[in-house]
């Protein structure tokens, strides 16, 4: 108990709740399955043995054994003899014996604890007591977990857009900076602003300019490689962080990101017509054309105004020769 009361990294606190639960009740399987409050959905969050095919999977309150638990929050033991198929909620569970615990927390749930035997009529009445003692130190430990890590990604988040805000952004470029340049490689700075959004908020009011920018966050998002951070810069503008990316690389994503958000019908829950809207993108690359943080998003930031020069939705690469065009004339 005193393990879980100290820990708050979630993987941390999951990884204790199911060791210290097999110590109570010995298993050939243990599953973790948390609720999920957005989807209302149970999700199977950790397993043991590792790679387990249940992980990931996901059932809805009332649904099997598990859905049926958290639904009522009491503890069930299921033996299930030779054949027997009776539905465990994930589907995959194979064990003969079941005992599936609830977890919550000031009386929410928290999700659910399934323990799984390969013989039949291993959990006796002492197993539930001491698990059911047990739930509720789990229980808490794993919704301050939650909490705390919430927390954390809130601090680091853009809240109107989903994407990192730009204090993250800038850490991380800093950092990743210094591993590149211990290791001579290049990265590369995407600097995005939307074209005409004053015009959006103008015409149709702030609301969809609002909805317009949180989409165009996620096509940001989803036109990137997975090693990508994105984040709000401010207003209208998005960076873009690409590790060991050259300029080619990156004006190959900025022009991919460039060509998802002139394509794309931003709808909007006010009923209007589709908006249209564009980007202009300017990259550039450490060491190339900067061996800073602040000036290599200066570069980024002045080959994206050159782009607003040759009349936007359009990608640009830094180049010295051009001087950025003053803000107003965005």
């Amino acid at each position: 108990a005193q393990e879980l009361s100290c820990e708050l990294d979630l993987d941390g606190v999951k990884g204790r709740v199911l060791e210290a639960a097999r110590r109570l009740a010995p298993s050939d399987i243990a599953v973790l399955v948390l609720w999920d409050d957005l989807d209302r959905v149970l999700r199977c969050s950790a397993a043991v043995p590792e790679g387990s095919r249940v992980e990931g999977k996901c059932c809805r309150l009332g649904e099997g054994v598990i859905g049926r638990v958290a639904e009522r929050k009491v503890v069930e033991v299921v033996d299930r003899p030779d054949g027997d198929r009776t539905d465990d909620g994930l589907g995959d569970l194979e064990a003969r014996s079941l005992v599936v615990v609830p977890l919550t927390a000031e009386g929410n749930l928290v999700g659910v604890l399934v323990l799984g035997a390969d013989e039949a009529g291993r959990y006796t009445e002492e197993h539930v007591r001491l698990l059911t003692i047990f739930a509720g130190q789990a229980g808490a430990a794993l919704s301050r977990a939650v909490r705390y890590q919430e927390t954390c990604q809130m601090a680091i988040t853009d809240s109107r857009t989903g994407v990192y805000n730009y204090r993250f952004f800038y850490e991380r470029l800093v950092d990743e900076m210094r591993r590149h340049r211990s290791k001579n490689k290049p990265l590369s700075v995407i600097f995005l602003d939307l074209d005409h959004l004053k015009d959006i908020n103008d015409q149709f009011g702030h609301q969809v300019g609002d909805e317009v920018l949180a989409q165009v966050a996620s096509l940001i998002a989803a036109n990137v490689r997975e090693t990508d951070e994105v984040a709000r810069y401010g207003g209208e503008e998005f960076v873009v962080l690409l590790p060991g990316a050259t300029g080619e690389m990156s004006v190959a994503v900025a022009e991919r990101i460039r060509g998802a958000v002139e394509g794309h019908d931003f709808a909007t829950r006010f009923d209007l017509e589709p908006v249209r809207v564009t980007v202009t993108a300017g990259v550039a690359t450490y060491p190339e054309h900067a061996t800073e943080p602040e000036e290599l998003i200066l570069r980024a930031d002045e080959a994206m105004y050159q782009g607003k020069r040759r009349g936007r939705n359009r990608v640009s690469l830094y180049t010295p020769v051009e001087t950025a065009c003053e803000p107003g004339q965005a």
